[in-house]
């Protein structure tokens, strides 16, 4: 590795979109560069946009994009994020340098390329503002597994950390359904993609910002505190997740869920729940009723249709707004396979995650969590409506195949949140007899 390589693999290990934090990085290469803004005359920056390959200690390799800025010296104003110093010179991430996200913005809205890396505005004229000067800046500081930047409270500017080959599902379905009416998205302004050794990725997109919304997360966790969310609220949060599963149906086309697609996929919920008991010993007297309530095809024909879907719909997903919900990110499950991203599932997989959500918010904020919990779910399920007692059934191995996940997931990265999904797998099967029978 050079210094500059070396260096990246120390500074990626300690970013929190970085994913492969219970490995090292064994080796760092930097597969592409661009240049952004070139090296000036005069004293000020130069930005490059790298794709870097990370190989992890278990052999397996990781890309990611890395947006650089480089400065001979730095204003007292800038508050860098340090990755080398090379030849005299600082190399930090572009992302916390006010002067280098509106240079990018401005490409953006213009349409202009640079080498490998295409820049495009998707509505015409939408992002004109953006070329003016004085727009604000600031990063996002949420933990994501993206960056992302908002100009003048107007533009939000998301990119995309990982470099994977194609069309990011995000960029593909705010594209697809960005121009029908009342859609609940923020629809895309503009778009960055490049040419890599992996072929055609996406770098980034830029969406309107909605100045003053806040996610279904934190007003679900203040409302288990002091009542900011009502249940008006979640039965209108159910009626746009029923918007968006129809406007990706008309998209993207449906299909019925036959018998050999109902097989599949109760096989991998047990795929799943064996990977579980064998990592976490405290599921493992839940196995007898976990592998009843997963085997839902046994208890007769499960009927419903299968479409392209969110694919990671939880309360951090939503945005509430004066004007109603908006639902963001889909990129899909961040653990998944490109190819699992973008497959058909059934839209009760959203419902499920969504009111796992509810379920988790409730019972990490509030004694009388349960009881917040039911009504929460309840309105939200009455605002989604046409669940049969049929998809009842199928909806609550969702639900259960969920929270295993979770106590897997909490037991890898965060011991101590164990009890919350495993309250709620001892929950579940206790409520199995029941699960017949719609709400």
């Amino acid at each position: 590795m050079t210094g500059m390589e070396a260096a990246l693999g120390r500074w990626l290990q300690a970013q929190r979109w970085f994913a492969g934090k219970n490995q090292s990085v064994r080796d760092v290469t930097v597969t592409s560069t661009a240049t952004l803004v070139p090296a000036p005359a005069h004293d000020g920056p130069e930005a490059r946009l790298l794709i870097v390959a990370a190989e992890m200690s278990d052999g397996t390799v990781q890309r990611y994009q890395v947006p650089v800025g480089v400065r001979t010296s730095v204003p007292s104003w800038l508050c860098a994020d340090p990755i080398a110093v090379i030849d005299g010179r600082l190399v930090y991430e572009a992302t916390s340098d006010p002067e280098l996200m509106s240079l990018l913005l401005q490409r953006v809205a213009t349409g202009r390329s640079s080498g490998p890396v295409r820049f495009r505005s998707e509505r015409e004229g939408a992002l004109q503002l953006a070329v003016r000067a004085g727009l604000g800046v600031r990063p996002l500081q949420a933990e994501q597994s993206n960056s992302s930047v908002v100009f003048g409270e107007r533009f939000i500017l998301k990119l995309f950390r990982r470099a994977v080959a194609g069309t990011n599902p995000d960029l593909d379905v705010l594209r697809r359904i960005g121009g029908e009416a009342g859609a609940p998205i923020a629809p895309v302004l503009g778009s960055i993609e490049g040419d890599t050794e992996l072929g055609p990725v996406t770098l980034g997109l830029v969406q309107s910002f909605v100045p003053g919304a806040v996610d279904g997360w934190t007003l679900a966790t203040a409302a288990a505190d002091g009542a900011e969310l009502a249940p008006e609220d979640f039965a209108a949060l159910g009626a746009a997740v029923r918007s968006i599963h129809r406007a990706l149906a008309r998209a993207f086309g449906s299909a019925a869920l036959t018998p050999s697609a109902a097989r599949r996929l109760t096989a991998g919920m047990s795929v799943r729940l064996e990977e579980a008991l064998e990592q976490v010993p405290v599921l493992r007297p839940f196995e007898p009723s976990l592998r009843a309530s997963l085997a839902v095809e046994l208890h007769g024909p499960l009927s419903g249709r299968l479409q392209r879907v969110h694919g990671d719909l939880h309360l951090g997903q939503v945005l509430r707004t004066g004007d109603g919900w908006l639902l963001i990110d889909f990129e899909g499950e961040p653990s998944a396979s490109p190819a699992e991203r973008v497959a058909w599932r059934s839209p009760l997989q959203d419902v499920a995650g969504m009111l796992r959500s509810i379920d988790y918010a409730a019972r990490t904020r509030r004694e009388d969590g349960p009881g917040w919990a039911e009504g929460a779910s309840d309105a939200f399920l009455r605002g989604y409506g046409g669940i049969t007692s049929a998809d009842w059934r199928l909806l609550r191995a969702f639900e259960l195949d969920k929270a295993v996940y979770e106590v897997l997931y909490e037991t890898r990265n965060r011991p101590n949140w164990v009890s919350v999904p495993l309250g709620a797998v001892r929950d579940l099967t206790l409520g199995q007899q029941d699960a017949g029978a719609a709400p």
